[in-house]
């Protein structure tokens, strides 16, 4: 397995996450952290970010893996 759809699977989790909101435990952790720079705005940046690692770890695989 490519280390670069790892990557993107954790990306693709970020989004998901971030998008709907979510309220599981190992992204809420993610959340209070992000709170204290980007305040109501966490989910949000969350779910872009995840959106931009996502899309490089697919691009990377396809063409440095």
């Amino acid at each position: 397995m490519s280390w670069y759809l790892l990557m993107a699977a954790v990306g693709a989790y970020l989004a998901d996450g971030g998008f709907r909101k979510s309220e599981a435990k190992p992204f809420i952790y993610l959340v209070y952290r992000a709170r204290w720079v980007w305040k109501d705005n966490a989910h949000r940046m969350l779910g872009i970010s995840g959106v931009i690692i996502t899309i490089l770890g697919i691009f990377f695989h396809f063409t440095l893996g």
